[in-house]
């Protein structure tokens, strides 16, 4: 059990960090609006995008290789957090609420994940208690940015 959990582990940390990568690509020309986020690695240029594109290519190596040793029925929860988050990157980000509810569905899968790994079953309460949580902290991060005058860098936030 311990064996499959660190694998479990292992996976997300390096998905986690290709997809904030590949994310931060994608947002780099948005970034450069935001007073914080312009001092970003590959939004100030100190990372080029090329630089940035070869360390996700070198992630996704031992992720391929982790997601591997796990079956299936443990590695889903990997997948589905990757195509999420490429669906986030990609066009989810700009809708109002979906942006919230896929990056809160992301720390679910993360639970989801440990679970799987355990083959213990999941308490539906954690899962709720997970979720509202993710919602609440991201919604208050949103709010704080619209406060801030985010609906210039974030297009989810003036929708």
């Amino acid at each position: 059990m311990l064996g499959r959990m660190g694998l479990m582990v292992a996976a997300f940390i390096v998905a986690s960090s290709m997809v904030y990568v590949v994310n931060d690509i994608a947002d780099r020309k948005r970034d450069r609006l935001h007073p914080d986020k312009r001092h970003r690695p590959i939004a100030s240029g100190e990372v080029s995008v090329a630089a940035a594109t070869a360390l996700a290519a070198a992630l996704a190596v031992p992720l391929v290789a982790l997601i591997g040793v796990l079956t299936l029925q443990d590695a889903w929860p990997v997948l589905l957090y990757l195509a999420l988050n490429a669906a986030y990157s990609w066009k989810l980000k700009h809708f109002p609420l979906l942006d919230v509810f896929t990056v809160a569905t992301g720390f679910v899968l993360r639970l989801v994940g440990g679970y799987e790994a355990t083959g213990d079953p999941i308490a539906e309460w954690l899962l709720f208690c997970v979720l509202a949580l993710c919602l609440v902290l991201i919604l208050g991060k949103r709010r704080h940015e619209l406060a801030a005058g985010g609906a210039g860098h974030r297009p989810a936030l003036s929708g």
